[in-house]
């Protein structure tokens, strides 16, 4: 499909979605309700898997992601968790696009893309590697036609069931590939986080791998450094999707609390918070428009920026709600909420500011 078409299915679908989400976010914000749920029904719709197939070369950036990170903001102003597990999903999509065609590897690609399973990236441990803040936490060695791993994965999300959980891995001679694996298999050990501020429903959890072992043919790529380069573009731009997605809905609210007697003096900090909005909103238009066109500095200043806007906006809307925004269960609460996560994700802010002074140097 071309980019337009995709833009156009989000778009044909979109207050379809926002009834769909909004329908469920309380539910979804309490952790009653799993996001994976929604993925299965874009998988439905043929929109889990947007732009996929304009990946070519596995080491080269360009592709097609304007409908998915459209779709993405869009989920991100009615439930961040929601778009986020979306995020992880569709970055799954993308190694597998990007991976060696085994017929393992195939098969899962298409239950992927029919939101028959689930995927979950975890990948920060691989992200800080490439920046070269830490080596891989996940070790491994081939033993016949299986590989066998060990290691700590520190966070991950989408881990229900059979999830397909995808991984950089360092073996015993020293290569780092990328490789998967299902929960549920055995040597996998979930332990599954409660009680968090926000994204509750997100099946986030830490994982130990104990003598897990994974197909030959469950590797997607030989050469970690130059599949994860080719695909941090598309990662960072959708991460940067979810941010201006929230952004936009506490800019929404917020515009029509400005306005009301007592808040004249916050008019300006709203102005500023919409200007701001709009140029990364632009950024993020014409970065994601075309991942081979700039250099990796600009995608992550991106990500920065999109995530501090979220985070102001989200703040600037609570100030404005005054009491009804402190109630625990009202839209403004949980985007507060959902914005604090952002500064930890990975990349969090520290390494994102990090990298863009290395990467200046």
């Amino acid at each position: 499909m071309t980019t337009q078409s995709d833009i156009g299915l989000v778009r044909a679908a979109a207050d379809d979605l926002r009834a769909r989400v909004a329908e469920s976010v309380r539910a979804i914000d309490s952790g009653a309700t799993s996001t994976t749920d929604l993925l299965r029904e874009l998988g439905e719709r043929h929109l889990l898997d947007l732009g996929v197939d304009t990946v070519g070369d596995p080491h080269e950036a360009a592709s097609q992601i304007d409908g998915s990170s459209e779709l993405i903001a869009l989920l991100a102003e009615e439930c961040m968790s929601s778009a986020f597990s979306l995020w992880a999903h569709r970055m799954v999509l993308d190694y597998f696009a990007r991976g060696n065609r085994t017929a393992l590897n195939s098969e899962t690609w298409t239950l992927l893309r029919r939101g028959e399973r689930i995927g979950s990236t975890a990948m920060a441990s691989g992200m800080k590697a490439l920046a070269g803040i830490e080596p891989l936490g996940i070790t491994g060695h081939v033993e016949g036609d299986e590989l066998v791993i060990d290691g700590q994965i520190r966070w991950a999300s989408n881990l229900v069931d059979g999830a397909v959980v995808v991984i950089p891995v360092v073996l015993d001679d020293e290569r780092r590939i990328i490789t998967w694996f299902r929960v549920g298999a055995p040597g996998v050990t979930v332990n599954y986080v409660d009680g968090l501020l926000a994204l509750n429903a997100t099946a986030s959890a830490s994982v130990r791998l104990e003598g897990a072992r994974i197909p030959l043919d469950a590797v997607l790529s030989w050469d970690f450094t130059a599949t994860a380069r080719a695909f941090r573009p598309t990662f960072l731009t959708l991460q940067s999707a979810f941010c201006i997605g929230i952004a936009r809905r506490a800019l929404t609210e917020s515009e029509a609390l400005v306005t009301r007697a007592g808040n004249e003096g916050l008019q300006q900090r709203y102005l500023d918070a919409r200007s701001a909005l709009d140029e990364v909103a632009d950024r993020w238009t014409r970065l994601g428009s075309d991942l081979s066109a700039s250099p990796l500095v600009e995608f992550v200043r991106l990500r920065l920026d999109a995530s501090l806007i979220a985070g102001e906006a989200t703040r600037l809307e609570a100030a404005l709600a005054g009491g009804r925004g402190y109630v625990a269960s009202s839209g403004t609460a949980r985007r507060f909420r959902e914005a604090a996560f952002l500064p930890v994700q990975s990349p969090s802010e520290g390494q994102l500011r990090w990298e863009l002074t290395s990467l200046a140097s």
